[in-house]
């Protein structure tokens, strides 16, 4: 009975999954803001390998320093190579969206398996603000994110061999050349799942996780610190800038990062989403039950609450990041969910 259940729940699970892709399969172009330049800047990219535009390699080179930022031109570029540009804007947004609704299910059944159906709380996020403003690289971050964590909650006990070694240190290099927020975070979360998680797991094995952790993000660390040396503290605007505290509860209590288009009328609608967040964690407190994953997504999402009022929304180069903080901190409410275990009866 429980191997119908689940398997019924996974069907309907990817029903869901495919109806989050047919807009991007049917409207020709998907529109994002900030799309259309990733496209080209990727289109520029192939001209550059390809060395048959001589008008392109007339004007334009490489940048050989190792910015953040690299992993979606070099899949759009790639894909270029084999697919026309709308085609292959269209794959490699696909290809955020599956990555992120199986990754987030995947961490789910890693932290929780009977709390599964609250992966189902994910698909919001799949076309989010962020998203649909063509934060392509961002995006693709937050997909690779939820795969790391499980990565590293099953094989962080292990014995760590060389290829196991081999493995965490692209997992983290890919996550500094796709976004620098989230490197830095994916780095912290994993020391906290380490040092929360210890149980059976001795302090010297927890030194020894953390050693290893610094070790395999060393690369990332530096480029960061070169990086943030070049770009210097101004944003894209050319300042740090910061929201005001008003403004940053606003977005919390209006789940900004599902509004898009009509701020005025859509958050009528969003607010619904942080009702249904309220609801569930009294519902999971009520009712909950030791987990032992809960103190460490506790502090997650303490810390990821924190960043929404620390982090300027606008340095280094970059700007927008509130909303995206405020995008990661639902996320993390629902991982501390997860751990609560809440009621069967309330799926």
């Amino acid at each position: 009975m429980k191997n119908k259940e689940n398997k019924t729940e996974m069907i309907f699970f990817i029903m869901l999954l495919l109806l989050h892709l047919f807009p991007i399969v049917v409207l020709s172009p998907f529109v994002t803001l900030d799309g259309p330049t990733h496209l080209y800047n990727a289109n520029l990219m192939k001209s550059l390998l390809s060395e048959n535009n001589v008008a392109v390699n007339h004007f334009f080179e490489f940048n050989g320093f190792p910015h953040p930022n690299w992993t979606g031109h070099f899949l759009l570029t790639s894909l270029l190579f084999v697919f026309p540009p709308l085609f292959t804007e269209k794959i490699f947004l696909m290809l955020i969206i599956v990555l992120s609704a199986m990754g987030y299910r995947k961490l789910v059944k890693t932290i929780e398996p009977s709390s599964i159906w609250l992966s189902w709380l994910y698909f919001p996020f799949l076309l989010s603000f962020p998203f649909l403003l063509g934060f392509y690289n961002f995006s693709f971050a937050l997909a690779i994110l939820p795969w790391w964590l499980s990565f590293w909650i099953i094989n962080h006990k292990k014995k760590f061999t060389s290829k196991l070694i081999l493995q965490v240190t692209l997992y983290l290099i890919v996550m500094y050349f796709s976004h620098l927020v989230v490197f830095l975070l994916s780095g912290l979360f994993a020391g906290l799942i380490s040092i929360f998680s210890q149980g059976n797991h001795s302090k010297k094995a927890v030194v020894n996780d953390l050693k290893i952790l610094l070790v395999c993000s060393t690369p990332g660390l530096l480029f960061t610190i070169i990086f943030l040396a070049s770009a210097g503290t101004g944003g894209f605007r050319g300042e740090v800038s910061r929201l005001p505290v008003l403004q940053l509860l606003s977005d919390i209590i209006y789940s900004r990062m599902f509004i898009v288009y009509d701020y005025p009328n859509e958050r009528s609608i969003t607010l619904g989403y942080s009702v249904l967040m309220v609801f569930l964690i009294f519902t999971g407190v009520f009712h909950r039950t030791v987990q032992r994953f809960q103190k460490t997504f506790f502090t997650i999402l303490i810390i990821s609450l924190a960043l929404i009022f620390i982090m300027p929304d606008s340095m280094a180069s970059g700007g927008i990041l509130s909303v995206r903080l405020v995008q990661w901190f639902f996320m993390a409410l629902i991982l501390w969910l997860v751990t609560l275990r809440i009621p069967k009866n309330f799926r």
